[in-house]
C-alpha cells in the first residue's frame, strides 16, 4: 500500500452529483477512484515506493520504474556493443552528453539539459529564488509559502 490509512483520512471523499470525488489538499486534482488518487498523492509526499533492483534507483510509479528498467537496463549489454550514433538512429535514444542520462523522449532530454546549464527562468514573487521548471516553483510555494494562493 502507497499510503498509510492515516494520510486517506485526510482526504475524505467530497460528494459531487452523486459521485464521491476524492481532491488533493496540495493542488486541484480529484478523482472518483481510490487508486488513482493513491497514485497522484505520492507526486507531493516525496513517497517512492518502487525501487529498481539493479541499481536502487527508486520512483513514486510503477511506469516510471518499468520505463527506467526499459531504458536503462534492457538495452544495457546492446549498448555496449553498438556506437552512439547507431544506436539513436535505431532507437532514437537522446543522450546526455554532460551524464549518463537517456530517454527516448526528446522533451525530457531537452528539460534534463536545463540541470546542467543552471537556467531557471521561473521565479518565486515571495522569496525570489528562482526554478528551471514550473512543477517546482508550484511545489515551492505550496510547502514553503502555504498561506500564499497559487493561481
Amino acid at each position: 500500500m502507497i499510503l498509510d490509512t492515516g494520510m486517506i483520512s485526510k482526504f475524505l471523499p467530497v460528494d459531487v452529483r452523486g459521485i464521491n470525488l476524492y481532491q488533493c489538499e496540495f493542488c486541484d486534482y480529484c478523482t472518483a477512484r481510490i487508486a488513482d488518487f493513491k497514485k497522484h498523492v505520492v507526486i507531493h509526499t516525496g513517497q517512492r515506493p518502487y525501487g529498481c533492483e539493479e541499481c536502487g534507483k527508486s520512483y513514486n510509479q510503477s511506469s516510471n520504474l518499468s520505463r527506467h528498467i526499459r531504458l536503462c537496463h534492457q538495452y544495457k549489454h546492446s549498448l555496449s556493443s553498438l556506437s552512439a550514433e547507431m544506436l539513436n538512429s535505431q532507437l532514437m535514444l537522446y543522450m546526455c552528453s554532460d551524464c549518463s542520462y537517456k530517454t527516448v523522449r526528446k522533451n525530457d532530454y531537452l528539460r534534463h539539459k536545463l540541470v546542467h546549464s543552471g537556467e531557471r527562468k521561473y521565479k518565486c514573487l515571495v522569496c525570489g529564488k528562482r526554478f528551471g521548471h514550473s512543477w517546482v516553483l508550484k511545489r515551492h510555494l505550496l510547502t514553503v509559502h502555504p498561506d500564499v494562493m497559487v493561481i
